[in-house]
């Protein structure tokens, strides 16, 4: 079990060609789920990244749209960046695509 924060995770949930990991992450003092995209920061060229994500996630912070899962924070250590977003139970869009193109 690895923590970040509060935040206890371990459960992989998906992994994107551009190296970010997506995790279920467990919040130790409010008790409840969340997802945890973890952002692996390579080289000190990465603060362009970390830049954009700021910008992207103070944005996001923002929206309060049913249709769309809320992005509560960033987090960064040495070498990664967490996004912590709602947890979303059900099937990933990926698994309903394949499924409807496997016919």
């Amino acid at each position: 079990m690895k923590t970040v924060d509060k935040y206890q995770f371990n459960e992989e949930q998906g992994r994107f060609d551009s190296g970010i990991e997506c995790f279920l992450a467990y919040h130790t003092v409010i008790k409840k789920y969340f997802t945890l995209k973890r952002i692996a920061l390579a080289e000190e060229s990465d603060q362009s990244l970390y830049n954009y994500l700021i910008k992207e996630v103070s944005i996001l912070k923002k929206v309060t749209h049913e249709n769309v899962y809320r992005c509560y924070k960033m987090l960064k250590t040495k070498n990664n960046l967490y996004l912590i977003y709602d947890n979303i139970e059900g099937e990933t869009l990926e698994r309903m695509i394949k499924e409807k193109l496997s016919f």
